[in-house]
Order: C-alpha cells, then sequence, then structure tokens
C-alpha cells in the first residue's frame, strides 16, 4: 500500500495481513528517536563536544618602548587577543589611560607617571591577564654638566666631551644652540662625544634630548671668531731673535701660540682682545708671515716681520 504524509512518502509493506514499515522508515524513525533524546538531554552516553577554553590576551611588543618618568606617552601595543571596549593595560602596577582598540591584534595606551627604570606592560581581558614579559622603560629627564674643550672656533668641527647623566645609547640628541650636533658617540650614561655645528661667536648652551626630555641646565659651548693680524711693532729685527714684538688684530682673547714664519714664538702674552705680545725666535733673512693661534683658529692675513742678518 501507498502511505503518504505532507513532508514525504513511504513504502509500506504487508505481511499476513499487517502492515510493516519498510527499511526507509526505519531508518528515519532512529534518527528522529536519537536526535530527540539528545536534545532533551537524554543522549545514548555520546559525550557533548567540549566548550572552547577562553584564551588570555597576549603582548609581543610596544612601540614606543621608552618615555619620560612624567607619563603621557602613547604607546602601541602588539598582540592578541584585545578586546574592543574590554580591554584593560598596566604599565607595571600603574594604569594606562586612553586605551584605543584597533584590532584584536593592536591597541594603544597612554602611560601612566612612573619611576626610572624598565616595567612589565600587560593587557587584560574577562580571558586574563597576559604573561609576556614586555618591557616600557621610564627614562629620568638627561643632564649636562661639563664639557671639553668649552670654546671652539665658529666652523664646524670641534669633537666635544659632554658630561652629565642620563644619557641612552643610540638614542640621546645634542644641541648646541639651536643647531644639532653631528656624530654623536654614546661612551656612558654619563658622558658622550659630538661635533660641533657651524655657530656665530658668543655662547651657546648645549642640550642632551632622550626619550625622557631635554636637559635644562645651563652650560654652554663658546664660539670663538677666527683671530686676525693688522698690525706689527716693530716690524723688523735681528736673526738671533729675541724681539719682543707687539701684535695688533682683533679676536686675540685666548691665544695659545704665536709663530714667526714656521718657528714658534716665545712668552706670548695676551693685553687684550686686540693685542698680544710675543718675542721673535731665530729665523733665517727675510720677511717671515706673523700668525696667532686661538680657540677660534689661526690668523690668515698675510702680515710680516722682517728679519735682518
Amino acid at each position: 500500500m501507498q502511505a503518504h504524509m505532507s513532508f514525504m512518502s513511504f513504502e509500506v509493506a504487508t505481511t499476513a495481513g499487517r502492515s510493516q514499515p519498510t527499511s526507509v522508515l526505519r531508518r528515519f524513525l532512529a534518527v528522529l528517536t536519537v536526535t530527540a533524546l539528545t536534545t532533551l538531554g537524554l543522549g545514548l552516553g555520546l559525550p557533548a563536544a567540549p566548550a572552547a577554553a577562553a584564551t588570555a590576551p597576549t603582548v609581543t611588543a610596544v612601540t614606543a618602548s621608552s618615555g619620560p618618568l612624567a607619563g603621557g606617552t602613547v604607546v602601541t601595543i602588539t598582540g592578541t587577543g584585545f578586546v574592543s571596549g574590554g580591554t584593560t593595560v598596566k604599565f607595571g602596577a600603574n594604569v594606562g589611560t586612553s586605551i584605543v582598540f584597533t584590532s584584536a591584534t593592536s591597541i594603544k595606551a597612554t602611560t601612566p607617571a612612573g619611576t626610572a627604570g624598565a616595567v612589565t606592560v600587560t593587557a587584560t581581558t574577562t580571558s586574563g591577564t597576559s604573561t609576556n614579559a614586555v618591557s616600557f622603560t621610564y627614562l629620568a629627564v638627561p643632564t649636562v654638566t661639563l664639557l671639553s674643550p668649552t670654546s671652539g672656533p665658529v666652523t664646524a668641527g670641534t669633537v666635544v666631551t659632554i658630561t652629565g647623566s642620563g644619557f641612552v645609547s643610540g638614542a640621546t640628541t645634542v644641541k648646541f644652540g639651536a643647531n644639532a650636533g653631528t656624530a654623536v658617540t654614546f661612551v656612558s650614561a654619563t658622558s658622550i662625544r659630538a661635533t660641533t655645528p657651524a655657530g656665530v661667536a658668543g655662547a651657546a648652551t648645549v642640550t642632551a634630548t632622550t626619550a625622557g626630555g631635554t636637559s635644562a641646565n645651563a652650560v654652554s659651548f663658546t664660539y670663538v671668531a677666527a683671530p686676525t693680524v693688522t698690525a706689527l711693532s716693530p716690524t723688523s729685527g735681528p736673526v738671533a731673535g729675541g724681539t719682543v714684538v707687539t701684535i695688533t688684530g682683533s679676536n686675540l682673547t685666548g691665544a695659545t701660540g704665536v709663530k714667526f714664519g714656521a718657528n714658534a714664538a716665545a712668552n706670548v702674552v695676551v693685553v687684550s682682545a686686540t693685542s698680544v705680545t710675543a718675542t721673535a725666535p731665530a729665523g733665517v733673512a727675510g720677511a717671515a708671515t706673523v700668525t696667532v693661534t686661538t680657540p677660534g683658529g689661526t690668523s690668515t692675513n698675510v702680515v710680516s716681520f722682517t728679519y735682518l742678518a
């Protein structure tokens, strides 16, 4: 016989006047029974699928990795498991502020105030707290306490050793006034070297800058204009030397040496910024150019002293 239902049809076999469902119907009833029992919690001893375990977030990198003690550094934190509106960040024991969710693998946070040194950065969601040892370093503001030398020519190129504190390898810049020093070399946390840029005559405050801030100590490097020689008195003397010569010019303060030709004079005395006296060395008959050297350089004017045989 043919039996009909609204959603399917199946054959019913008749045996000795009694109807029996076919194998198709038996399979359908078996599936229906198992499904119903499982739905009602009366399953056949089959294990239920385990619930997915909650995964704590991770922190794998931070940029920037250092900043000042005062806080306020915006740090991009890379990792996994971050949740929009549900992630907090700590720098050591202190809570970061202004959390900005970018994606499940990137958030931003602003550092709170801290103390000098490295602190572990952690991210927390309802699934737990990261345990990766990724650090942010709080840096003290550097200081500058001493320079050597303290003066040099207005032209670039004087190598200055700077003593102070809070210098950072590969991350310290130096300025002489408004101009950046070059070839900055890290020696230690208390010593760096930098080469002066060109400047103008006068004092320029030297500052050092790191991620911790900029030094505020008023320590200066003095740019010195090159000296000039404009006149000599007397203008001649014996080849045996010994003549005391008054040299007139400009920017003669701090004169460190005088030469008559290739020979160094003795008894150099700085009288003023425009006058120096020196004793002529022995020489050979003829004219010898007189030069004066100061921290600003060496004079280039051709003013001569004549040796007399």
